[in-house]
């Protein structure tokens, strides 16, 4: 093998063009890898750990259906798809996920778009407006630092109105020339099949931006759940059952005709004597404010964040088995599927990185490969003599094997190393983000790419395949070398 190696690099030196020329390509091939691996897994968190901060939290429990909500709403037919299915027997679904020692803060949302409404009698106005109805409470504990407000606060408790997304504003101004500041009114429309068109009169508590912005949640504003539900022609009531035993319900059995039961305005002329009383109106033995209250049970879905990312996975399928366990059409899923989108961006990303990978290792395959049967017909004399001074034809093939093996792993380490020098300074130096889209995908201002050891695992099995893969055809051309053509070229 030493006598190999030895012929090997002496055949290597013998053709230095052709070696540094495909010796610089699989190191940039093996560069790209590693530096590309490394960009796209700090990427790849920085974009999971911006969402799960900011907008999904670790885990969405929401109803089961053939179109799924996410926490930029349904990807339905028409708007009253937007709001996704409600989430069934909430009550009891909201109080299991609270109760889990995993959850940190829970968070009920709902979904919902309407028109800003500046129509006029000969004039039809407006900009379309996503909407979250949310309990202002639950979301500032689940999500603190995701605003930034820029005028006015956010919603209280119990309190009527909307918090505007600052681009909002600018549509307005720039397409109708109207400027919304913190304590307007603004009138809000929206149309179902089920409620039909219904406009509300909200005050703006707020306007703000995200603190990052996310394409899924561009423009959305923020609404108290009591109007959303309103507009969107959701069920207002009590969950509770009221029990209503056959005294109640005699009226409805009795016969109009009956004497018992009809009366005139004669009856009631006269005021009733003391202890006469034709109607005794008791105290009420239940919470009265409960019926008045809209339905606790009307939400798209719940957020979960937890103490600790790492029992996401075992969260999801506990709450899926207990719902599966009750009979309850309710699932849970993690932030990639709540995120509308966004984490299926980040494995296009992955996806493409991947082809342009492959791509160069098939290139790289192809020129070494050439450039290898270019250097076999030049050494037909030098095979020929070998194979007849009685070399075997495995030989022939070690010796070319070992000479692809060792520009490929030479250069390859070369591309390493340079890969890992490029990202360790960028990690300390930051990569700045152009615009709020990378910012977004860069998980705040500044990406600092971390080293994939990943990466480099398949930098290294890159390497090996280029090395054997790019040598089977040549090797193939160098064995069917005769010792008489040797004599022949000579």
């Amino acid at each position: 093998m030493a006598v190999l190696f030895r012929i090997a690099l002496r055949n290597l030196k013998e053709h230095r063009g052709k070696t540094l020329i495909v010796g610089v390509l699989v190191a940039l091939g093996v560069f790209i890898l590693v530096a590309g691996n490394s960009f796209m897994h700090a990427a790849a968190e920085g974009t999971r750990r911006v969402f799960i901060d900011n907008f999904t939290g670790h885990v969405m429990v929401r109803a089961q259906s053939d179109v799924p909500v996410s926490i930029a709403g349904s990807s339905g037919m028409n708007l009253d798809d937007f709001a996704g299915e409600r989430v069934p027997h909430y009550l009891e679904v909201f109080e299991y996920v609270s109760s889990l020692p995993e959850v940190e803060s829970v968070n009920p949302q709902i979904p919902f778009i309407v028109q800003v409404d500046y129509s006029t009698p000969d004039r039809n106005r407006g900009a379309y407006l996503p909407l979250l109805g949310v309990e202002p409470e639950s979301y500032l504990r689940m999500f603190p630092d995701s605003l930034t407000l820029l005028e006015g606060r956010f919603l209280q408790p119990g309190e009527q109105g909307v918090v505007l997304h600052q681009e909002l504003i600018d549509q307005v101004r720039d397409e109708l020339g109207i400027h919304i500041s913190s304590g307007d009114s603004v009138k809000l429309r929206g149309i179902t099949q089920a409620a039909g068109m219904r406009i509300r009169e909200v005050p703006v508590v707020g306007i703000y931006k995200f603190t990052l912005e996310a394409p899924a949640m561009d423009g959305i504003g923020f609404i108290d759940v009591q109007t959303i539900r309103s507009m969107a022609g959701m069920v207002v009531g009590t969950q509770v059952q009221v029990e209503i035993d056959r005294d109640d319900t005699s009226l409805l059995d009795a016969d109009p005709a009956d004497e018992e039961f009809t009366f005139t305005f004669e009856d009631f002329e006269d005021e009733p004597a003391a202890g006469d009383d034709y109607f005794i109106i008791e105290e009420a033995d239940f919470d009265l404010a409960a019926y008045t209250q809209p339905d606790s049970g009307t939400w798209s879905y719940i957020l979960l964040k937890l103490q600790d990312e790492r029992q996401a996975e075992g969260v999801i399928d506990r709450i899926n088995r207990e719902m599966d366990r009750r009979g309850y059409p309710v699932e849970a899923v993690d932030w990639a599927a709540a995120s509308s989108g966004m984490a299926g961006i980040i494995q296009a990303f992955n996806v493409f990185f991947l082809v342009v990978v492959i791509i160069i290792t098939i290139v790289s395959i192809i020129i070494i490969m050439n450039t290898l049967v270019i250097s076999v017909i030049e050494r037909t004399t030098e095979i020929g003599t070998m194979r007849a001074l009685g070399a075997q034809k495995r030989l022939i093939r070690k010796m070319f094997v070992l000479e692809t093996m060792t520009i490929s792993c030479f250069f390859g380490l070369l591309g390493i190393m340079a890969a890992v020098i490029a990202v360790g300074i960028l990690g300390i130096v930051g990569l700045p983000a152009p615009n709020a889209f990378f910012e977004l995908i860069f998980g705040g201002s500044v990406l600092r790419p971390v080293l994939s050891w990943g990466g480099i695992l398949q930098a290294g099995a890159m390497m090996i395949g280029i090395g054997f893969f790019s040598s089977l055809y040549p090797v193939a051309v160098a064995l069917k070398i005769q010792p008489v053509q040797a004599i022949k070229v000579e």
